[in-house]
């Protein structure tokens, strides 16, 4: 159903037509092998969808059957594994996540989204910082979801993450904004404000 008609769709919801076609088109795809199951998988994770929708939701009844229903019986483990490697391949997740009963214990990606949360940035923000940086996501999602390495996000965003914003050093010196620039571009504060900011989206972090 989930191939057919999405994920929303249940089994009860279609009539006998729509059964019988979802069961057509499944036996075909799961007759042609391994590959054609991981392909539709792919599909499913690809489709267009709001950005917060966990692979619970992404991948429909079939998630649900595999962890919880009668798809979690032994006979099925060669399923539920290969749903399984899908995701921890194709989600930035986090540590602790639990995927189809088994908790993840290091992250493997990063999206902007995941990395906005992590970092306290927001997601435009770290979209741009990732873009000047050349940084190249993979999947065909939309932008704030393709994957990035934890190496590669770190590098990029983790530094500027915890940068100190323009007007807390002001506060914290007792200067102007003016006198604050004069610092800086006397080679007094050596911060590497320009590229960081930019890539924020501001003349200064705020």
């Amino acid at each position: 159903m989930t191939k057919v008609f999405g994920p929303d769709r249940q089994l009860a919801d279609g009539t006998p037509v729509d059964i019988a076609q979802a069961m057509d088109e499944g036996f075909a795809t799961f007759s042609a092998g391994r590959d054609a199951v991981l392909d539709l998988l792919m599909d499913l994770r690809t489709r267009p969808g709001e950005p917060q929708l966990r692979p619970q939701g992404r991948y429909g009844p079939v998630h649900d059957w595999l962890k919880r229903g009668a798809g979690s019986a032994p006979e099925f483990a060669p399923m539920k594994a290969l749903l399984r490697d899908h995701i921890l391949a194709t989600w930035a997740l986090a540590p602790g996540a639990d995927v189809l009963g088994q908790p993840l214990e290091t992250r493997r990606f990063h999206s902007a989204l995941s990395a906005a949360h992590e970092y306290g940035l927001r997601p435009q923000q770290v979209i741009n910082l990732l873009n000047d940086a050349g940084a190249i996501g993979v999947l065909d999602l939309p932008e704030a979801e393709r994957l990035y390495s934890v190496d590669v996000m770190e590098g990029v965003v983790g530094a500027v993450s915890g940068a100190i914003s323009m007007s807390s050093a002001e506060r914290r010196l007792g200067v102007t904004r003016t006198q604050m620039q004069t610092l800086i571009a006397g080679g007094y504060l050596p911060i590497p404000l320009e590229g960081i900011m930019h890539g924020l989206g501001f003349p200064w972090r705020t």
